[in-house]
């Protein structure tokens, strides 16, 4: 008998992997036969052909609920992730498959473990404050459970759920605590993860544990003391510096570069935190950033000094000292590119600026063309900034117009002369007006056509302000932009009373507010006028047996005093594989809300008698789900690349910064494409791609225009650590406030 098992397991098993989608329905009957045998291995294949085959397998969803109840435990587990996995995005079904789980048994840790974080993420998204609370109660019911691996992931659930109060975090923690004291070290390392984590946000609630955490430094295990001494480092007061950093110095030549980025960052949020403890700090990481070879961590280091003498005045000529001296046996032009930027930025600014010249100075002398052409960008800030200065800076830069380089030597030359007439480089370059461009390209066009001898003469060419040149050039793009996101096939001026509202200035793309193998299709498209919303539904009646009447949308939005509904249409028929559309137009009383809506498609249906394929003369009233859709400051933006993006950032009036942690991000090229998608802005520079896989930090460079064609740029410094996830800090500029904040508050 186990035999015949066996071979059946293994023909299920083989069957996953030669079936295409051509032969899943003649196969499917086969599953739908072993999903309740007591091996369960339909199951794990039925996981793994999911996303090739998705509509086949959610018809096993009676089985598969059968299976969830097994006896056996292997069994058990697989038909939960498989029941989670078909009904992922049914919020309902999944709220009462946790709660069913509430009071029937689970046979394994794995399957509590399963069960667990199905429930976090109920919590994390479900939005009616009891469901939460229950869903809470729940997992911290698992607290008290005897198998180590459920307890800790109750506890971890706990930690993570972003709305946790110190009260409810409390049970979770105790849990922790004791933990700590363990004597398997698989343990220990998992509590401490989890406070270390935590500390980032409630290292109130943590420093309950600090005795328990200090016991952990001395650890043997190496991971267990780093995560133990930059929990204390996020939870510890000013007076328990000294001591930290002795213990630090102890064993950090010992550990991972990982676990160095780690205590690196944890040393830089103290340092802000404590101002006063920089006198500490920045020797440690001076030492560091001499020892190590590594780039990977030596740009962690340059990262937390730069950001430690941009926030802490009393810091910054002792932190630009360290980094001045660094460079001088620094190898990674890269960093040393940064430091020069950043020693051009402050060292005018300082007491004594005329110390940090002879760095600069070394580096013209004695490296690459990259350094020697950031080592004249600083030297010219020098000259510019400290008039005592300049005559030695001048002779200095004299040197470099004989450099080999022609970057080098062309950037000398012009800065000499903007010198020689008292400017500053960028008035050499500001111009008020501009050669007409169509002018000046037909002159040209003449010009090489007669091939002529004698030079254009520009007096006859005429001048435009600039100001009127970008005004132009900027609405040109924004209508190249909005061209190309309009369907062709289908003309704006088709929605009812259209005309009243203006301008259509964006066509959102198209979302799928159902499945597609479902009895009703309905697709949204959004319209974004100046002051309104138009939202057109276009439905799908893919029954054949049924006649749909009175067929309208009841749209709820959570922001009814932002957004309000001022018209809607409605269809009298629809008949099957019809398609028509439902308009409902918003008006938007704030630039830029967001906010989400809610959806639910009303009719009345008449069933087609089979007989006389007639529909029947009385229907009844029914209504169907809507997926929900949300309105972002995406919406309202266009993505135009900027030309010189430091400049336009620069020039712009209106700065926001913001500090966020995304702990769901797993790593930066996740990070990269999920912020492109939330703001719907166009990266610059390349900056979306990233040139070192194995760096831990990036900057990404976003630009686009408003509706209203204000301009909004934002430069994205990020860090990724498995410990934290992704951490950012959201430069936000503009000419308006509102775009700023806007911008920072969708995500």
């Amino acid at each position: 008998m186990r035999r015949l098992v066996y071979i059946k397991s293994n023909a299920i098993k083989a069957l996953s992997k030669i079936s295409d989608a051509s032969m899943m329905q003649s196969v499917a009957r086969y599953y739908k036969r072993a999903v309740v045998d007591r091996s369960g291995v339909s199951l794990v294949s039925a996981y793994h052909m999911f996303k090739a085959n998705r509509d086949v397998i959610k018809r096993l969803v009676n089985e598969v609920q059968k299976a969830v109840g097994n006896s056996n435990a292997s069994v058990q587990y697989h038909a939960i992730g498989l029941m989670y996995l078909i009904r992922q995005h049914d919020k309902l079904a999944l709220n009462k498959f946790v709660n069913y789980f509430g009071k029937n048994a689970i046979r394994s840790p794995h399957g509590y473990v399963m069960v667990i974080r199905i429930a976090k993420q109920v919590m994390e998204e479900e939005r009616d404050a009891e469901i939460k609370m229950g869903m809470f109660k729940m997992i911290e019911g698992w607290l008290r459970h005897g198998n180590d691996m459920v307890s800790i992931e109750a506890a971890k659930a706990i930690c993570e759920w972003s709305e946790a109060t110190p009260k409810e975090l409390f049970g979770a923690v105790a849990v922790l605590q004791v933990c700590l004291s363990s004597g398997r070290s698989a343990l220990r390392l998992a509590a401490i993860r989890i406070l270390n984590k935590l500390a980032g946000k409630h290292p109130l609630t943590v420093a309950t544990c600090n005795v328990d955490i200090e016991a952990l430094i001395s650890d043997s295990n190496r991971s267990i003391a780093t995560f133990a001494i930059t929990t204390l480092l996020k939870t510890g007061n000013e007076s328990s510096v000294e001591r930290l950093m002795k213990q630090i110095n102890s064993f950090f030549n010992e550990i991972s570069i990982e676990f160095k980025s780690i205590i690196v960052e944890a040393i830089k949020s103290l340092c802000l935190k404590f101002p006063k403890t920089h006198s500490m700090m920045l020797p440690f990481l001076f030492n560091t950033l001499r020892d190590d070879r590594g780039l990977t961590h030596k740009t962690c280091v340059v990262n937390a000094f730069v950001e430690i003498i941009y926030s802490i005045k009393e810091a910054s000529d002792v932190g630009l000292g360290y980094l001045a001296e660094f460079i001088e046996d620094c190898s990674h032009s890269s960093l040393i590119v940064r430091i020069l930027y950043l020693i051009g930025d402050v060292g005018p600014k300082m007491k004594e600026p005329s110390k940090y010249i002879r760095y600069v100075f070394n580096r013209i002398m004695l490296e690459k063309a990259v350094v020697r052409v950031a080592a004249v960008d600083c030297l010219i800030k020098f000259a510019n900034e400290c008039k005592e200065l300049k005559p030695s800076v001048i002779s200095m830069l004299k040197s470099c117009l004989k450099d080999e380089d022609s970057e080098v030597r062309e950037k000398t030359l012009i800065y000499l002369k903007s010198m020689e007439k008292g400017l500053k480089v960028e008035e050499l370059f500001s111009f008020d007006s501009f050669y007409s461009l169509n002018e000046l390209e037909n002159n040209l066009i003449e010009y090489l056509d007669k091939n002529n001898n004698c030079e254009i003469d520009f007096s006859r060419i005429p001048m435009i302000p600039l100001r009127e040149m970008r005004k132009k050039k900027k609405n040109v793009e924004i209508e190249e932009i909005v061209k190309e996101e309009i369907k062709p096939e289908f003309n704006v001026m088709n929605i009812p009373n259209v005309a009243s509202l203006g301008e259509c200035l964006k066509t959102c793309k198209s979302i799928q507010l159902t499945e597609s193998e479902t009895e009703y299709n309905v697709v949204l498209t959004k319209y974004l006028f100046k002051e309104h919303l138009v939202l057109r539904f276009e439905i799908v009646n893919t029954l054949n047996d049924q006649i749909l009447n009175n067929v309208h949308v009841e749209s709820k939005c959570d922001l009814e005093d932002e957004i309000v509904l001022i018209n809607s249409t409605r269809i009298d028929e629809l008949k099957f594989n019809e398609s028509k559309d439902i308009y409902l137009t918003f008006l938007l009383k704030n630039k830029f809300p967001s906010a989400s809506f809610t959806n639910l498609l009303k009719f009345n249906v008449k069933e087609i008698d089979p007989d006389t394929n007639e529909p029947e003369e009385e229907g009844y009233n029914d209504e169907y789900s809507l997926e929900e859709f949300e309105l972002n400051i995406s919406d309202f933006v266009l993505p135009i690349e900027s030309k010189n993006f430091d400049i336009e950032f620069n020039n712009l009036k209106c700065e926001l910064i913001e500090t966020l942690v995304l702990s769901s991000i797993k790593s930066i090229s996740v990070g990269i494409s999920e912020l492109i998608s939330i703001f719907g802005l166009s990266p610059n520079n390349n900056s979306q791609s990233i040139l070192d896989q194995n760096s831990n930090s990036h900057t990404l460079l976003l630009s686009g225009s408003l509706l209203n064609n204000e301009r909004v740029l934002i430069k994205i410094r990020m860090v990724y650590h498995s410990s934290v996830g992704l951490t950012i800090e959201l430069n936000v500029h503009s000419n308006d406030d509102d775009i700023c904040e806007a911008i920072v508050n969708s995500i």
